[in-house]
């Protein structure tokens, strides 16, 4: 049965159902069946009187997108910094025995777990049939045991960087267009890659680093084969790709390449390159290159920070790609950060590109 929101705004995109506001100033995208209800009348329009360009801008004022250093390369001061834990650890991932040994505190907000309540989604199929068939104790800390580690790890360290994270993606998902025949060829790869996003996210949190790396290539292969059927004017083609038949990426590269220019077509090659050893688990891409040698998960400062990096300078070539699918679409001011990583892709002549083809004039 359809749940009843009177002090929400939900609206229906394809599969997904986005709610603002759900819980505090967040915002939540719930997947729906196919036969879920259409959009509702009242549901409000992301497409404000200046189109798309005018929605991000204010969407995503709160959101700050500019570079966060890990926290070794903070100031001693950093209360970030002040949290210290070592990486001593032997072969099979067991941690030295001097290392410093932490607890979570029962006010942590981050020590419960709780269900979510019915009108958090959008779309509820009846009543859930609860405990039928509960995992046995041991099993269940098997699964659960070091991912949560990795995660209190994580968000004890680079809780800024996480956080940041999540924005980018919640901006994403409110960049988006609101209805499919504005961007028929990028609009479901668009959603496709916000998931992308968020499992990235989600994986490298928890410590699988190079999960979090493969979903970043599927979010940028995506939007590359769309941005390409959409240029070139393709359905037929694009209808194969939706119904399953593998398309190759290197070919929607170079016909997408006279509109992206030589250096941002430079960006996405290498970009796509780089991520690929995550797919292959090739030399330097493997789990267990990225726990350090251990078997895991286990938290590995570096491996995050490098999620983290390319996470940013894949979003920024997604909001790019976007523009090709998208003609009612320019890269907004204040998504700019999002192109100045230190010692990223972006720097340079890539930079000056798009601040001249891809975003509004000034």
């Amino acid at each position: 049965m359809k749940s009843d929101f009177p002090h929400r705004n939900c609206f229906q995109q394809a599969e997904h159902v986005y709610q603002s506001d759900c819980y505090g100033h967040h915002s939540t995208p719930v997947r729906v069946d196919q036969g879920g209800s259409s959009r509702s009348e009242e549901a409000p329009s992301l497409r404000g009187s200046g189109g798309a360009r005018d929605a991000v801008s204010s969407i995503s004022l709160s959101v700050h997108l500019g570079f966060h250093p890990s926290d070794a390369q903070l100031n001693a001061e950093s209360p970030i910094h002040s949290i210290h834990v070592p990486q001593a650890r032997d072969r099979l991932g067991h941690m030295a025995t001097d290392t410093f040994d932490p607890h979570l505190s029962p006010d942590d907000f981050r020590a419960k777990r709780n269900y979510l309540p019915a009108e958090a989604f959008a779309l509820v199929k009846g009543p859930y049939e609860g405990m039928t068939d509960l995992i046995p104790e041991d099993q269940w800390q098997g699964l659960m045991s070091g991912p949560t580690d990795v995660l209190l790890r994580t968000t004890d360290q680079h809780g800024r960087q996480l956080a940041q994270l999540h924005d980018l993606w919640d901006t994403w998902v409110q960049t988006l267009p609101p209805q499919e025949d504005e961007a028929p060829f990028v609009f479901n790869a668009g959603w496709d890659a916000a998931d992308d996003f968020n499992a990235s996210a989600f994986n490298a949190a928890h410590g699988y680093y190079r999960q979090g790396m493969a979903s970043l290539r599927s979010a940028l292969e995506g939007m590359a084969l769309a941005a390409r059927f959409s240029l070139r004017q393709e359905p037929d083609r694009f209808l194969s790709w939706v119904s399953g038949e593998p398309q190759n990426f290197g070919n929607a590269r170079d016909l997408i390449k006279p509109i992206l220019g030589d250096a941002i077509t430079d960006v996405l090659r290498r970009l796509h390159r780089d991520l690929s050893a995550y797919i292959h688990s090739g030399p330097g891409g493997s789990n267990a290159t990225l726990w350090d040698g251990s078997n895991g998960p286990v938290f590995e400062r570096d491996s995050f920070v490098k999620v983290y990096r390319y996470y940013r300078d894949v979003m920024a070539m997604a909001y790019i790609l976007l523009t090709l699918g998208w003609t009612a679409f320019d890269v907004p001011d204040n998504i700019l950060p999002l192109f100045e990583t230190p010692g990223g892709l972006w720097e340079g002549e890539p930079l000056a590109d798009v601040k001249e083809n891809f975003m509004p004039a000034r």
